[in-house]
């Protein structure tokens, strides 16, 4: 029997400041990335594919639908900082969200913070399990058993759900700290406490 990733909204105890600030950060990550040095993008997936029971646990009655799918790997200074997963119901790609499909190489924040029809539900943040999909992409990115935190949030447009899911890798939290040994940590962007 295999162990599910638990999602919550709820901050825990067990997260450190930098840790719970990052996974409940409003407003676009790749523009927090940005300040923190040379940022790029690679797309790691991107298609059609069934939707898992992970998803679907998100995204109601689309367990075994047909959904759009994309995986991208961000970086800083060519570290690997974020791992990217957005899931559309294909209805959404063919109406609401059709601009994602032929997407490139932009980062979704790029669209995401300029339409006011579009609404996002509160961050959910999880330490992966290894059968979650996010999961088995993060995990190319890292070393053996590390401890992959990971926060989601549903968009809405006109009633269509975009999920994205993010998993802040380990190099990412490694900088962090020695940023903050280095006394360098004031260069980031301001993080609001929850």
């Amino acid at each position: 029997m295999s162990v599910m990733t638990s999602w919550t909204s709820q901050p825990s105890p067990i997260l450190s400041a930098h840790e719970k600030a990052w996974l409940y950060q409003p407003g676009s990550l790749t523009n927090q990335l940005r300040a923190l040095g040379a940022f790029t993008i690679e797309i790691v997936d991107q298609g059609y594919a069934e939707a898992t029971a992970t998803d679907s646990a998100v995204l109601p009655g689309t367990e075994g639908a047909l959904m759009w799918i994309r995986s991208v790997l961000m970086r800083i200074e060519g570290r690997p900082f974020v791992v990217a997963r957005s899931i559309a119901p294909n209805q959404a790609v063919q109406t609401e969200w059709d601009a994602l499909a032929n997407h490139g190489l932009r980062p979704l924040g790029e669209i995401l913070y300029d339409d006011p029809s579009i609404t996002r539900k509160p961050f959910e943040w999880a330490v992966l399990a290894a059968d979650d999909p996010l999961y088995a992409t993060a995990h190319q990115y890292c070393e053996e058993n590390a401890r992959l935190l990971a926060r989601r949030s549903t968009f809405i447009r006109h009633d269509q759900p975009l999920l994205i899911e993010e998993c802040f890798l380990p190099d990412f939290w490694r900088f962090l700290e020695s940023a903050e040994r280095a006394g360098t940590g004031s260069s980031f962007p301001p993080l609001e406490s929850h």
